[in-house]
């Protein structure tokens, strides 16, 4: 016996084994609420356990950290998250949340407008809090992995090789053990012209 064969042989075995279970499938995550900046006309300072950002107008929106307070210095600022706006003018603050598909915000002093997903307004004062359901977030789709291919190879027990040889070939994801495409050459004799009555050739 040809000792490379078996080790190719050994190879695909291996090879074929490790990749005959199926892919998973595709899976959906909901994603939380982006709480952003959506309009700002003055000055407006974010309170975070991280420290205090301030951002003035025309300067570019950070994402705010839900449980982050906000507070109006000057002018107007409008915040949304998840389809909700919530408005508010210069010594108002309020405090946001997201959490499972709705928005929380809490008033910590003032007066502030919130407009849910669904275009019904609410004014909510200091020391209140209202609930509002989040528009539906469009899931993202974790992909499933990338088609194997795997292939089988039989290789002759002897070193006396007669040109057989039988390939499988399975692209499409399933295990081995279901249909697959198949390709298989016929065995090959070369004739050697020969004076002998038992040669194979005509």
């Amino acid at each position: 016996m040809n000792i490379s064969k078996i080790l190719v042989a050994a190879l695909v075995a291996t090879a074929v084994g490790a990749s005959a279970a199926p892919a998973p499938a595709a899976t959906a995550t909901p994603a939380a609420p982006v709480i952003t900046l959506g309009a700002v006309t003055g000055v407006v300072q974010i309170k975070t356990p991280g420290g205090i950002m301030t951002v003035k107008a025309g300067e570019p929106s950070p994402v705010i950290p839900t449980g982050a307070e906000i507070v109006v210095v000057s002018g107007d600022v409008t915040v949304v998250a998840g389809g909700v706006t919530i408005k508010a003018g210069a010594g108002d603050s309020f405090t946001l949340n997201t959490a499972g598909g709705s928005v929380n915000v809490a008033v910590t002093g003032g007066l502030v407008s919130v407009v849910g997903a669904n275009g019904v307004s609410r004014e909510v004062v200091k020391g209140e809090g209202v609930t509002v359901a989040a528009a539906a977030p469009a899931p993202t789709t974790t992909p499933a992995p990338a088609a194997k291919t795997e292939t089988k190879e039989s290789i002759p027990a002897d070193s006396s090789d007669t040109g057989t040889t039988e390939t499988t070939t399975n692209t499409n994801n399933t295990p081995a053990s279901s249909p697959v495409q198949e390709t298989t050459t016929t065995p090959t004799t070369t004739c050697v012209p020969t004076v002998s009555p038992s040669s194979p050739c005509p």
